[in-house]
């Protein structure tokens, strides 16, 4: 009886002392906060970054396209580098661990102003770049007659090949068809003296561009209209996201078009007060493959926004964020990834494809001007995001010197 007399007290000092313990970490808690304010800070999530890359020189540079090479065993990344006013094309091939393939970057250009906007791999390993070509002298001279849209052609070793123009005022994105053509939109002046979107399908076959056929789409209401990307439908048609300027605003202008790219549907999207602009579309699909909608992203003029359109543009579900600038969109099996700028760094949003609700948002960059323009996804599930960085610290190391050219691999 006696030792059962103690055995029981000894468990109730325990009891006890456990007790205690706890009470002097509640209040250690407790006097923490009295101090900050604040409860202790959660420690930072995991970095979804997985390597960061400078491309550049000493001058100022900015990616604005960005593609795999045709074994996908690197990316070409594209954009513009120099002064402004006297910009040219800038060119870099990198392998899948950032690293140069080039250790020199191909450069195309004149005395003006010469920029890339958009990017395709070619099936011989090298690319196609296109852009706006204000020069008529160096790499664009004799091409002063043939408008301002700009096309080059690089081989896989960085080799320029050809440089041509055809015609339009800009084009800002262009794409790879299902028959192994090639697309483009961005805008062409009207014959009233506006621009309108242009939508141009072409080929390559015989070693320069040959137009099958193109479009401006305009209305007698002389608005000024541009087109800044756009995606293939099932039908072998086109969707383009773009802008109408019509006042005392521009509002969101979707397309959709059959395979001769004759209009089927427009929508305008707009907030009603402010500047509101389309930046990147991409196709959604079901688990058949099938496409059954499209993502756009921008801004409206209370915050960056995604809208997913249904088959008929109808809106499916509509979303804005305190983020700044979408820029580019991709539909996977991880949600919808979209890539932009805050002003001053580069983000990832990610979205529930159903809904539109937030699954993630991660910033990069540094304590200078940072921005996202173009994602893609990699063979091994990751992301590959291009734009520029003024920084030299935080997430960015290796700056060349003033703006590079900063491309990112992440994966969640």
């Amino acid at each position: 009886m006696k030792k059962l007399i103690i055995t029981s007290s000894f468990i109730l000092m325990l009891g006890l002392f456990s007790c205690k313990k706890e009470t002097v970490t509640s209040t250690q808690t407790s006097q923490e906060e009295l101090v900050t304010g604040k409860p202790p800070s959660p420690p930072p999530p995991p970095s979804l970054l997985q390597w960061q890359k400078c491309l550049g020189t000493s001058s100022d540079e900015f990616a604005n396209a960005v593609a795999k090479t045709s074994d996908e065993l690197g990316y070409f990344v594209a954009g513009t580098t120099g002064p402004l006013g006297n910009h040219d094309v800038i060119v870099s091939k990198i392998g899948l661990n950032g690293a140069p393939i080039w250790q020199t970057p191909t450069i195309v250009g004149g005395s003006l102003n010469d920029e890339a906007y958009g990017m395709v791999a070619t099936p011989d390993g090298g690319c196609l770049v296109a852009g706006a070509g204000s020069s008529i002298d160096g790499d664009l001279a004799g091409l002063n007659n043939d408008g301002n849209v700009l096309l080059i052609k690089i081989s896989s070793s960085g080799s320029k090949e050809w440089v041509k123009k055809i015609g339009g005022g800009k084009v800002n994105a262009i794409i790879t068809t299902s028959d192994g053509k090639y697309a483009l939109t961005g805008y062409n002046t009207t014959v009233n003296g506006t621009t309108g979107v242009w939508l141009v399908k072409f080929n390559i076959s015989t070693g320069e561009p040959v137009i099958e056929w193109q479009k401006t789409f305009d209305d007698p209401d002389n608005i000024e209209r541009n087109g800044y990307s756009l995606v293939q439908t099932t039908n072998g048609g086109f969707t383009i996201a773009g802008t109408v300027y019509t006042a005392p605003a521009p509002d969101i202008w979707i397309i959709n078009t059959d395979n001769m790219g004759n209009m089927i549907k427009t929508k305008r999207i707009s907030s009603g007060t402010g500047a509101d602009v389309a930046f990147g579309v991409t196709a959604t699909t079901d688990l058949d493959n099938n496409i059954n909608g499209y993502l756009v992203t921008g801004y409206l003029s209370n915050g960056m926004m995604v809208a997913k359109l249904n088959l008929d543009l109808s809106v499916n579900w509509q979303k804005t964020f305190p983020l700044g600038q979408g820029r580019s969109v991709i539909s996977t099996t991880q949600g919808d990834i979209i890539v932009g700028m805050t002003g001053q760094d580069l983000f990832v949003l990610r979205l529930n494809d159903a809904d539109g609700s937030q699954i993630s948002s991660n910033l990069l960059g540094g304590n200078k001007t940072d921005g996202g323009k173009m994602v893609i996804t990699t063979s091994d599930g990751a992301y590959i995001a291009v734009g520029n960085t003024n920084s030299n610290n935080g997430n960015v190391s290796g700056n060349n010197g003033g703006s590079d050219m900063w491309v990112v691999k992440f994966k969640f």
